[in-house]
């Protein structure tokens, strides 16, 4: 009989939490195969249900007792959904990269925090799993579905590289969530997981993986169209000392623009010191001219730093003089600056588009000229949107 915590897993993906019947027996289930440890199993797989409630589960399953629902129930309920035990799936069907990537992540155990990458990047493993001895991301669409891959090696290559995808997967689109997005009301979009694990370890905001620079627009546009109230904040990389330009601060700003308000971006700042730093330095309500020297004396050290490591992203930032500090200072003021509008002179274009966006993405009845109007989509074509006033 299959009991492993990955098989239960498996066959739970299969099940609708939503369904209060099916949430009672799988839980019945589990509790009969594995005792009291299956909780975390069964009450992560419930947070998929919109209606779950922490109290309520954990009510739930003090009440279980036996009474002749095992494991079997699980799979059978499962098996009628299409699951299939690992065993009975031919080696041929792992060809296909989306079942290939299934495969690896079935057969996948869970990654622990003291992995070298990630002892390294001084963050901790989010539902990753190891394959072989790589740090294993599964990359989803929107609707969940397993894309593809991503792994990370222990240490890096001779080139240097340490991350590489499974070979034909599709990664336009597919991300990893750190956190929960059903209940958030803003949520951070990055490249990497190392930056998006500080990010969500740092503030406790939950993170979208996008894998890298190119992939954050689309991303974002998908999870739009998931959570159409969801503000998002792309927290892009600061490429600043690679050539070609700073490509991640172009397309953290670009995934920006595309969605239709709501959103903001930025980018680590490894120059400008916090607060705490300045007081560190001149102790407690410090004179203006002491707060300034302080700040200059700040950068210097910071510069001389800089152009030494060439730091990129938010988990660089993390890992700097009070790092902590830094990235949630930084982070909390760009998510202050969501929905302002900077008008300058010669700019009424941008100001206008900019204010229609942050109309329709707040949804809601305005005051115009005395009367109440809501702003509605009035034509669509593929690259050209307009928008009209409606009474």
């Amino acid at each position: 009989m299959l009991n492993t915590e990955q098989d239960i897993q498996d066959a739970l993906a299969y099940l609708n939490p939503d369904n209060r019947e099916e949430w009672v027996k799988a839980g019945m289930a589990i509790k009969a195969e594995v005792g009291e440890s299956g909780y975390s199993i069964w009450n992560e797989w419930g947070q998929g249900s919109a209606t779950h409630k922490e109290r309520d589960a954990q009510s739930v399953w003090k009440s279980f007792k036996k009474n002749g629902v095992g494991i079997g129930t699980l799979f059978g309920m499962a098996m009628d959904r299409g699951w299939q035990r690992p065993r009975d799936t031919p080696k041929t069907a792992r060809g296909d990269p989306e079942q290939k990537a299934a495969w690896i992540w079935d057969h996948a155990k869970a990654a622990p925090n003291d992995h070298p990458y990630l002892v390294r990047k001084h963050v901790k493993s989010h539902g990753l799993r190891l394959h072989k001895e790589s740090l294993t991301i599964p990359l989803r669409n929107v609707r969940g579905d397993l894309k593809t891959l991503q792994f990370i090696l222990p240490t890096p290559t001779d080139d240097g590289k340490d991350k590489l995808l499974l070979k034909d997967g599709e990664k336009q689109g597919a991300f990893f969530i750190i956190g929960t997005l059903s209940r958030a009301r803003v949520a951070l979009l990055c490249e990497g997981y190392a930056t998006g694990a500080s990010l969500h370890e740092l503030t406790g905001l939950p993170v979208v993986v996008c894998i890298d620079a190119g992939n954050l627009e689309q991303v974002a546009l998908e999870i739009r169209g998931a959570y159409p109230r969801l503000r998002m904040l792309i927290c892009g990389d600061n490429d600043a000392h690679k050539s070609g330009g700073n490509t991640g601060q172009e397309k953290a700003k670009a995934a920006a623009y595309a969605l239709t308000g709501g959103a903001g971006w930025c980018v680590p700042d490894f120059l400008t010191p916090c607060d705490a730093e300045v007081l560190e330095d001149v102790g407690l309500d410090p004179s203006k001219s002491q707060r300034k020297a302080a700040m200059a004396s700040l950068r210097q050290r910071d510069s001389q730093r800089y152009e030494v490591e060439k730091p990129t992203d938010f988990n660089d930032l993390a890992n700097w003089i009070h790092g902590g500090d830094r990235v949630k200072a930084q982070i909390e003021a760009a998510i202050g600056r969501i929905g302002l509008i900077e008008v300058r002179s010669g700019d009424m274009p941008r100001v206008v588009r900019q204010a229609e966006s942050e109309l329709i993405f707040g949804g809601g009845v305005y005051q115009r000229s005395g009367n109440l109007v809501r702003v509605v989509r009035h034509d669509f074509r593929p690259g050209k949107i307009r928008w009209t006033v409606c009474r």
